[in-house]
């Protein structure tokens, strides 16, 4: 700025492209990556202001048409640029790469990103990527009022440390985004803060995948002509995840596909044209884990409104997926819409056949002006304002104090002193009365142990009944220890009562601790947004979010703090590839993949947990790799695209030659993807 930017040789430089230029036939057409050390901008310590990259600023026009990339292994390649605001909040550089109007045409890649933030892509086109449009790692940015067509990918966003960003990537913003003739539209590897807006999809495998760990708002798209809507794997644990107002037709199998453990997932106000697809699949992952979404889909008096289609609304298995209460709307809604209460049920509502699922509709009867359909916006019914969002200390008080004072109710508070009542004297008084105090909240792991112990079988049976309806998982073991006429009644009341008391209150835990982890992330992010970084560290210290905090202190830098909060962690496959990440932060362009810690990355990526998502974009930042999207088994013999290798942003991505005279020798460095077809013999004199 005023005439000083940039000051010195060791600051990053500004590429500007406009009036219809094209840029074709190039390994690499424009690179920000710095042909020495990382550069200094703000001073601050060693851990301040370790860049590579610098910014591109491209802009076409009307009258000159599109800046256009044509026919490179890689369009565009924006390098290291992290978010400058903590290293120096009273004078940075800001990052802004921007591109408006441009056109990606037959590149290899159309544009890598790596850590940068604030990327802005706008009215942009990108078409024939071999691999992807869009790949980056560990950045943020809006791209809007673009067009994604006949490509592998759209957009690739990997994650190392599932860093917490101060922005969002907005996949879409008022101005959606075309995606058309893709494989995969989006796909995420333990996205932070992702929104996926406003877009229309059409024609691929999946439009859109989130992989591991994320946090994700999926709002107001159009899904057509798609395998699957939309995937979200082993996706939300430790953040919230929301899917709502989106549309879907013509979809093969599943509209939306839960796969794994999704704890952490709503899904709401969606409208489902379909006539022989499953609306919303939840699935058991394929080492074992159960598939789950938040055990309360709607609230008491706030309904969910979903708008479903066909026979096959909610699929999940009932030995294999976490139980949840689904809450519909009354009969003075659905008998003008009957497609809002999801079929097939635990009680077997309107079941054409088959098993049925594993959720109970509970039925809230409310007047039409205090429903809140919201998007779907049925004629006769009300919008009622949802609850604002919880965003001071006080309400995040209470929030805690409503979880632990449910908690408490669980095995009245003592699990362990129950498991080890009953491995010691299952048939003792004692034992029986405190079992029947903890009663009708008992977890499947209290009633399980009780009815394989060797407790009288008429204890047993109360204990059964005071507890029913039983978990579908523990009624195979009920039916072994009962007489017939005692199961008829047991399995009796699981198939009227529908519901449990302890399947309410886990409703009800399940519902304050999503809202609670939406409360720690927003004042988190706010505190962020304001620089108060103290105050985010203090609020998720005392929240004991520890994962969040070593995420913290990756993005300020601070990694001597993330080490220490890193070792305080069991050792499994979370500490194992955040300490490489560790190790590569530290080391900066000295760093090299050694081979053990190469081998841990790989067997961990080959998981299906959500730490491979982890290893994976590792392994993509530091090596190139590529990983195959894990499908369903039963589809996933019928494609396999194929995935070519990608260069590794830390790859040279121009051919180096250094010569030494002394020895009388020439060192060359070719570029890492250079295609063999433009590999030429030459001799050196």
């Amino acid at each position: 700025t005023g005439g000083t930017y940039p000051g010195s040789n060791n600051e990053h430089g500004v590429v500007y492209i406009n009036n219809g230029s094209i840029l074709s036939k190039a390994v690499v057409a424009v690179s920000t990556e710095s042909q020495g050390p990382y550069w200094q901008p703000y001073g601050g310590g060693a851990n301040w202001g370790l860049h590579w990259g610098g910014i591109i600023y491209a802009e076409g026009n009307d009258e000159d048409g599109p800046v256009t990339f044509f026919a490179n292994g890689k369009g565009v390649g924006i390098q290291k640029f992290p978010h400058p605001s903590i290293a120096n909040p009273t004078q940075f550089y800001p990052s802004s790469n921007n591109f408006h109007k441009c056109f990606f045409d037959d590149n290899r890649v159309g544009m890598s990103i790596w850590d940068s933030d604030e990327v802005s892509i706008t009215s942009s086109t990108f078409e024939d990527s071999e691999q992807a449009c869009i790949m980056g790692i560990d950045f943020s940015g809006s791209i809007s009022d673009c067009t994604f067509r006949t490509s592998l990918t759209g957009i690739e966003a990997n994650y190392t440390p599932n860093v917490i960003l101060p922005h969002d990537l907005a996949v879409g913003t008022e101005n959606g985004n075309i995606f058309e003739e893709l494989t995969y539209g989006v796909i995420t590897r333990s996205a932070p803060r992702l929104s996926v807006k406003n877009n229309d999809f059409s024609e691929g495998i999946v439009g859109a995948y989130l992989l591991g760990e994320s946090e994700y708002d999926i709002s107001a798209n159009i899904f057509s002509n798609y395998w699957y809507g939309i995937i979200a794997n082993q996706a939300t644990n430790i953040h919230n995840g929301y899917i709502s107002c989106n549309t879907y037709s013509n979809i093969r199998y599943d509209a939306t596909l839960a796969w794994g453990s999704n704890n952490k997932l709503i899904f709401e106000q969606e409208t489902y044209d379909l006539l022989e697809s499953r609306n919303f699949h939840i699935l058991q992952q394929t080492d074992g884990t159960f598939g789950s979404i938040n055990s309360s889909q709607g609230l008491e008096n706030s309904p969910a409104f979903n708008l479903f289609s066909g026979d096959e609304n909610i699929i999940s298995d009932l030995f294999s997926t976490q139980y949840f209460i689904y809450y519909a709307p009354g009969a003075n809604v659905t008998t003008m819409y009957p497609y809002l209460i999801p079929r097939c049920d635990v009680g077997l509502t309107n079941c054409t056949g088959g098993a049925p699922n594993n959720f109970f509709n509970s039925i809230q009867s409310l007047s039409l002006e205090a429903y809140n359909d919201g998007c779907l916006d049925l004629p006769g019914v009300g919008d009622l304002a949802s609850e604002a969002p919880c965003m001071s200390l006080g309400c995040l008080d209470t929030l805690n104090t409503e979880i632990a004072s449910r908690r408490a109710l669980i095995d009245d508070g003592d699990p362990e002193g129950l498991l080890y009542a009953i491995a010691n004297d299952a048939n003792g008084t004692q034992t029986f009365n405190d079992l029947r105090t903890a009663s009708p909240y008992l977890s499947n792991e209290v009633l399980e142990a009780m009815l394989e112990s060797g407790m009288t079988t008429g204890k047993k049976d109360s204990l059964a009944k005071i507890n029913a309806p039983l978990a579908f998982i523990l009624m195979a073991l009920a039916e072994s220890e009962f007489s017939a006429p005692a199961y008829a009644h047991i399995e009796y009341l699981r198939e009227t009562q529908g519901v449990s008391a302890m399947e309410i209150l886990q409703s009800e835990l399940s519902d304050l601790e999503r809202r609670r982890t939406g409360a720690i992330d927003a004042m988190v992010k706010d505190h962020i947004n304001k620089l108060e970084i103290g105050a985010a560290d203090t609020l998720l210290m005392n929240e004991g979010e520890l994962k969040k905090r070593i995420g913290l202190k990756f993005y300020t830098g601070d990694l001597e703090a993330a080490q220490t909060l890193l070792n305080t962690l069991p050792a499994d496959d979370y500490r194992a590839v955040q300490q490489i990440n560790i190790d590569r932060l530290e080391e900066g362009n000295d760093y090299e993949l050694e081979i053990a810690d190469a081998e841990d990355l790989e067997e961990i990526a080959a998981k299906v947990s959500p730490e491979a998502a982890y290893a994976q974009a590792l392994l993509i930042l530091l090596r190139g790799d590529t990983f195959a999207l894990q499908l369903p088994e039963e589809e996933e013999s019928l494609i396999r695209p194929h995935l070519p290798g990608v260069q590794s942003v830390l790859s040279p991505s121009v051919l180096k030659i250094q010569p030494n005279p002394t020895r009388g020798q020439v060192e060359i460095t070719l570029p890492a993807d250079i295609p063999a077809s433009e590999q030429q013999e030459g001799r050196l004199e």
